[in-house]
């Protein structure tokens, strides 16, 4: 039977900042749903959030020896996450294509009854949002 031990964060981080692949898998387990939902509001998809996700990951781990200690760990995962996220909006925003408002605009249907709206349906209208405007939402 094997035995396993549970981790604080800042045992993640010490293994991680010593190039402990066991335990950068194991930060990456305790805070990757965390920070999915944190790039699901930057991205226009799950494939191109997880794709930021796995960005943010990359740099975490090359820079996780300049962590300071100013504030919570995770704090400083959040923050790196974000900026990733904004880096790859700003990559794509190159290659959009600009439509006048007027043209995008859809008369809402109605009769529908936003109050019963759940969080994942939100989600996904948020994430059906031109990139301008689905930035503002963060």
């Amino acid at each position: 039977m094997k035995l396993t031990r549970s981790y604080t964060i800042n045992d993640l981080m010490e293994g991680c900042k010593a190039g402990d692949r066991k335990m950068q898998e194991m930060l990456y387990k305790q805070t990757a749903s965390k920070m999915l939902a944190v790039c699901m509001r930057y991205a226009k998809d799950r494939m191109e959030a997880e794709d930021v996700l796995q960005m943010g990951y990359i740099k975490i781990f090359q820079k996780i020896k300049e962590y300071r200690g100013d504030g919570s760990f995770e704090g400083w995962i959040r923050r790196v996450m974000v900026n990733t996220a904004i880096e790859s909006y700003r990559k794509n925003l190159r290659s959009l294509n600009v439509v006048e408002i007027d043209e995008a605009y859809e008369q809402p249907s109605t009769g529908f009854d936003f109050g019963t709206l759940g969080m994942q349906d939100l989600m996904k209208v948020i994430q059906k949002l031109a990139d301008g405007y689905r930035m503002v939402f963060n």
